[in-house]
């Protein structure tokens, strides 16, 4: 009872956890509130631009600002704004920056003139860095002019498969925890059943045992209720160090709100005596029949028409999240996921009940004495289990979704190897960029530096590559573009003109005019454009096979050589560079800060940087969920433990009779392990199907028609040591065969 109440406050306190980082940095994404098109920035404005950067591989958030005069307003967290050359670090960054070289990080923010406060950032261990620039600088790359910064953040929102992702996260956490408090007065029921039916036997009423079963349990629920919220406030400084988006939290932070925790605490007492009273039906209406231990009739197939109906329930709130009800979705996919695991809870002792009898049937004094066990108290015997099978089946659930989530996470715009580096080229910084790219050809483990223009084509015939007689063009290298670029089996060719996947046909002698792609049609005549002749043989096979041109999107219709260009390209603005190194990390940062100190805001990130970002989401949601598994299972296995150990408990006669006759001691320990480890493996196995069947309904929608893989073996090493685990707490109770079943339980007298 501790350990779930303890759970659901944290689960209380996320939303205010989130909102607590959102608002610290809602300064960060102030919209613009001044038009610099049409009017100059006022003596009270902001510049601000905002950079997503990394170091060592971690995401690095780079704030540039520049004030108009001194009554600009001050991001929290400093006491000033930066002069044009200074930075405010955060504590994560200034660790890096004492104990890394001057030539990879020092150079890359200037003075460092004092440390951000909590205030201003999103978490203990964010990497942030506000840095001063100069008016005129930031204007020309574009930057957001504001008079007052936000505070009041606004949550992310996600496509439908992170949404629905997350509420089978949230529901899969919760949902057994639920149902653990609401099952753990069932704990030893029989003999409180044995206790209870002796006061009805001799004369108490249904209301009076009625009240002495609630009592018992909340002597028992309250108290586990008040050591959740001690467990919570102990374990709260621990579960600020789970990151999400790779930041830990503010243990301040972490923190209900008051009256829905006051409801809580008091709700769990309630519960376990409600379902104290409610476990009383079969007692008040025979007691004679309870004392006798008259067993119920058997259960009926009926139990699993819950689990169909949660099933299709859950399939056509998926129809709904893939048309146009997408809130509605996912909280119908919630409820419906919620009463998926609801549905094995019922289901559950069914399938017990038939366990037992396949075991009973293959006889064996052991098999038999489980079996017989199993089919007599399937309810029993399935909540021991319980806690066990829901998170298998909320495990094989997330990780069927995880898988897909890293095979369709959105690729880069441009496919870039793990040891090469991605540099956006900011509006304001295009003449600097070939200087830059020059300084970085003479930069030691640099093996190839391109600079990239886009450009279209026009007046040119296409095949399917183009469109209405325009192709998209990249204006680089090749070879050299091809080295840089993450494809494996890229092959160029000998022609000025490299078309990426489709055929494109270009007639001889005419001159093909490109113009910058964010041109319009209005702007045509006073953009810079070049011109490039088309001569026999300038057209080139298709640089990449169809397979490895599947699924990359961004990518242009066709490369051409600068030496095919006028000038090479030069009148046409840089778009991004793209740099191949040797892969060491010195050379990697030393990289970032040679284009950063020339391009603040040009953001450059190795492939690995990007890829890693692309999945960062469901990486750590797994890491969520993994803890919640493994959280659902250590409330599992306490009451396994007791659920094991009360049974024992409640036929320590029929044991010690057993022993008596002449059964070993280690026979009596196999039946207690067979009548746990036969309806465990049984109903866990069904339950990790099952949630395959899930979590592939929901890729198969969302990914149309698409290869949709299995999980990773890590859910396998998962679902076995779950059940190892289970099947040892088992084991830890074996020992108490001996002691409870001694011969002098045996006597009558």
């Amino acid at each position: 009872m501790g350990l779930g109440t303890a759970i659901l406050l944290f689960a209380l306190s996320f939303q205010p956890a989130l909102r607590a980082r959102y608002d610290h940095t809602a300064w960060r994404q102030t919209p613009a509130q001044v038009n610099l098109d049409e009017a100059a920035l006022p003596a009270d404005g902001l510049l601000l631009s905002l950079t997503h950067d990394f170091v060592g591989g971690e995401p690095l958030t780079r704030m540039d600002v520049a004030a108009a005069g001194p009554t600009a307003p001050v991001p929290p967290g400093i006491p000033q704004l930066p002069a044009p050359g200074d930075a405010y670090v955060s504590p994560a960054i200034a660790g890096l920056l004492a104990s890394s070289p001057a030539e990879e990080l020092h150079a890359r923010f200037g003075r460092v003139v004092g440390v951000i406060g909590d205030a201003g950032l999103a978490a203990p261990n964010e990497l942030a860095v506000v840095q001063g620039a100069g008016v005129a600088d930031l204007e020309a790359s574009g930057a957001r002019a504001v008079t007052v910064l936000d505070s009041v953040g606004e949550l992310p929102s996600f496509d439908l498969i992170v949404d629905i992702i997350v509420a089978v996260a949230v529901v899969g956490a919760l949902a057994p925890v639920a149902v653990f408090v609401a099952t753990a007065t069932r704990v030893a029921a029989a003999r409180r059943e044995r206790r209870l039916v002796a006061l009805r036997l001799s004369g108490a009423t249904p209301g009076q045992v009625a009240a002495l079963a609630a009592v018992d349990a909340l002597l028992t629920a309250a108290p586990g209720a008040v050591l959740g919220v001690l467990l919570f406030v102990l374990l709260r400084p621990l579960v600020a160090l789970v990151p999400l988006a790779q930041l830990t939290w503010f243990p301040e932070a972490i923190a209900p709100p008051l009256l829905q925790a006051t409801l809580l605490v008091a709700a769990v007492p309630i519960v376990g005596v409600v379902a104290a009273v409610a476990s009383l039906r079969r007692l008040s209406i025979s007691p004679l029949g309870v004392a006798r231990r008259v067993q119920p009739g058997p259960l009926g197939k009926r139990r699993v028409v819950p689990l169909l109906v949660a099933l299709v329930a859950y399939v056509v709130s998926l129809g709904a999240g893939a048309t146009v009800l997408r809130d509605a979705a996912v909280l119908a996919v919630s409820l419906s996921f919620f009463g998926i695991i609801l549905g094995i809870v019922i289901a559950g002792p069914w399938l017990t009940a038939i366990v037992g009898r396949v075991v009973a049937e293959r006889g064996g004094v052991i098999r038999l004495l489980a079996g017989r066990r199993l089919v007599d108290d399937p309810r029993g015997s399935f909540g021991a289990v319980a806690g066990v099978v829901m998170a298998v089946f909320v495990a094989s659930t997330f990780f069927g979704f995880v898988a897909f989530a890293h095979g369709a996470a959105g690729a880069a715009r441009v496919p870039v190897r793990p040891t090469s580096i991605y540099a956006a080229v900011p509006g304001g910084d295009g003449d600097v960029a070939d200087t830059v790219a020059d300084e970085l050809r003479a930069t030691a483990g640099v093996r190839e530096v391109v600079v990239v223009r886009e450009a279209m084509l026009q007046a040119a015939t296409t095949g399917s590559g183009g469109s209405g007689g325009a192709l998209r063009a990249w204006i680089a290298p090749c070879n050299a573009f091809m080295s840089a670029a993450a494809f494996d089996t890229a092959t160029c060719g000998p022609g000025d003109i490299h078309p990426l996947a489709s055929d494109v046909t270009l007639e001889p002698g005419m001159a093909a005019i490109g113009y910058p792609l964010d041109s319009t049609i209005a702007d045509l005549d006073r953009t810079p454009s070049v011109t490039a002749a088309v001569s026999d043989g300038a057209v080139s096979p298709p640089v990449l096979s169809r397979d490895e041109a599947r699924g990359k999107t961004g990518l242009p219709d066709v490369i051409v050589e600068p030496a095919l260009v006028e000038q090479g390209g030069a009148k046409i603005r840089p778009s991004f560079l793209l740099v191949a190194t040797t892969g060491e990390a010195g050379v990697i940062e030393r990289v970032r800060t040679t284009i950063e100190r020339a391009m603040p805001t040009s953001g450059p990130a190795t492939g690995a940087d990007l890829a890693a970002a692309a999945t960062r989401i469901f990486d750590e949601l797994g890491r969520v969920v993994s803890l919640g598994v493994f959280l659902a299972l250590l409330v599992a296995g306490c009451s396994l433990a007791v659920a094991v150990a009360g049974g024992l408990l409640d036929r320590r006669r029929p044991f010690a009779l057993l022993r008596l006759s002449g059964v070993p001691v280690a026979h009596l320990r196999s039946v207690l392990v067979v009548e746990a480890g036969a309806p465990l493996v049984t109903v866990a196995v069904v339950s990790a199907l099952l949630g395959l069947f899930v979590s592939q309904l929901v890729t198969r929608l969302v990914a149309a028609g698409a290869p949709v893989p299995l999980p990773s073996a890590s859910l396998a090493v998962l679902l076995v040591g779950s059940v190892a685990g289970a099947m040892a707490i088992v084991a830890g109770v074996l020992p108490l065969v001996r002691p409870i079943t001694d011969l002098e339980e045996t006597r009558f007298e």
